[in-house]
């Protein structure tokens, strides 16, 4: 029972467990089995963050991303932070943060790091950084496929261009050397 497992979490983070505060606060700010309600997830993440839990670097990182103008340079350091101290969740969320586009973040993305963090993460057996790789190998696949086309494609339309010049030139001397025959039959 959902409700009964909310109770006890709220109680046992009134009690300062932080397991519970950590699951309940995650909770609060997905919004999935309960409602969101992330002004009272900040306030238990500032709580977990005094008292240097290991999920709460990546916890106000999430929350930060919620606002509209978050502080990505924060968000980074605290996700590579808790990535560094082995905290999978992290790895991976930080991963996709240097993904992201410079249009979203203000920042460069930074693929070798983002496939460094990834592989740790597949590595210690996460699923999603798994299907992360897999997505990554098949867009590079698919980029390599589409550089090739592409390629032999210039290549077919610069063999066509030097044929029709070829062509062109061929059809010149012809031209010239029958103006010549000409020439020289109406002089004889």
């Amino acid at each position: 029972n959902i409700e009964i497992g909310v109770k006890f979490l709220k109680f046992a983070t009134d009690m300062n467990n932080i397991e519970a505060s950590e699951k309940y606060a995650s909770m609060l700010i997905k919004g999935d089995t309960i409602p969101a309600n992330l002004e009272k997830a900040e306030k238990i993440v500032d709580s977990l963050m005094k008292r240097k839990c290991p999920n709460a670097k990546k916890m106000w990182a999430q929350l930060e991303l919620t606002k509209s103008q978050p502080d990505y340079q924060k968000v980074k350091n605290c996700l590579k932070e808790s990535a560094s101290d082995g905290n999978i969740e992290a790895m991976v969320l930080y991963a996709k943060f240097c993904l992201m586009k410079k249009e979203q973040t203000q920042m460069e993305p930074n693929e070798e790091e983002a496939n460094k963090y990834i592989k740790l993460a597949a590595e210690s057996g996460n699923q999603e950084a798994k299907q992360m790789i897999d997505h990554l190998i098949k867009e590079r696949e698919e980029e390599n496929r589409r550089q090739k086309e592409e390629e032999e494609d210039r290549k077919r339309r610069e063999e066509e261009e030097q044929r029709r010049r070829d062509e062109e030139y061929r059809r010149r001397r012809e031209e010239e050397r029958q103006r010549q025959e000409a020439e020289e039959r109406r002089r004889r």
